[in-house]
């Protein structure tokens, strides 16, 4: 890898660690990723989207004026680190009327999809981790209300899309890899969930956040929708079944769950108390 990077990117002197499966490279007191990428169309448009703007960790051009760099048969970005920043990111509006290969806005369909796929993997792997026997009905249920939440509240008109996280992580927030399309509330309600489920929530500090938002354009129905959605769930879910985590994250979830419904209930009486016509739903 080492000897790759120098040659296509004509790096002299570097130093290349490896921490949490992310490839660290260090040149000239400048850091680097050197990151394996799976879909190069979805890159291209992640970088058209992203390189103009100045908050945005650049992804670096290599000897070949390609973004691309071949390394043991697979494809690899060099982005170049920006220092870590977990300022709320700004509002960066994309042109709605074209149809973005990183669109994830379609929260009803994409849920569907997901909660099939979930099913019909359980059937394989049901008896192999009791924590996720004992909790995947739980969570698919909670998924089936967030999509007729959706469905059945939130217009299909054209609202406004933004650049969005994939994830809220903290220290990720600015990394193109980490982008997609979506609406405004996906990162907002990300980041709530966040809070809650790394135990850094302070309820004076979420009041200051909702405080800040447009309740036009449903954009209460939107956020609810999200916090009722288990993203953290099923991306711990996915950790497990694939090795790269220990079962015990799904039991910290599990122990939280009557917690975390307290929480949705209380932020959910904050945007009330903006949009009185915000419905909340029965069994919550």
């Amino acid at each position: 890898m080492r000897n790759t990077i120098r040659f296509y990117y004509r790096f002299d002197d570097i130093h290349v660690t490896k921490i949490n499966n992310m490839n660290l490279v260090k040149y000239k007191n400048k850091m680097y990723i050197f990151a394996e990428i799976f879909n190069q169309e979805n890159i291209i448009e992640a970088h058209a989207l992203t390189h103009n703007y100045m908050e945005y960790e650049k992804i670096v051009f290599n000897k070949d004026r390609s973004i691309f760099t071949p390394y043991n048969g697979k494809i690899y970005v060099l982005i170049e680190r920006y220092p870590v920043s977990n300022l709320f990111p700004p509002i960066r509006p994309v042109l709605s009327n074209i149809n973005y290969l990183l669109d994830r806005s379609d929260w009803g369909l994409l849920w569907s999809n997901k909660i099939d796929y979930y099913e019909y993997q359980f059937k394989y792997i049901k008896g192999n981790y009791k924590s996720i026997d004992e909790s995947i009905d739980y969570f698919i249920g909670m998924t089936e209300s967030a999509i007729s939440y959706v469905n059945y509240n939130v217009s299909k008109s054209i609202k406004q899309k933004v650049l969005c996280r994939r994830r809220m992580i903290p220290g990720e927030y600015y990394n193109p890899l980490n982008i997609v399309i979506d609406y405004r509330m996906r990162d907002v309600g990300e980041y709530i969930k966040n809070l809650f489920w790394t135990g850094n929530y302070d309820l004076d500090k979420i009041k200051t956040i909702l405080s800040k938002i447009d309740y036009f354009n449903e954009n209460s129905k939107l956020l609810y929708a999200r916090l009722l959605y288990p993203s953290y769930y099923f991306d711990s879910y996915e950790k497990v079944i694939n090795n790269k985590d220990d079962e015990l994250i799904i039991k910290k979830i599990i122990s939280r769950i009557d917690e975390y419904e307290e929480y949705v209930n209380t932020i959910f009486d904050i945007i009330h108390s903006y949009d009185k016509n915000l419905i909340k739903i029965d069994w919550l």
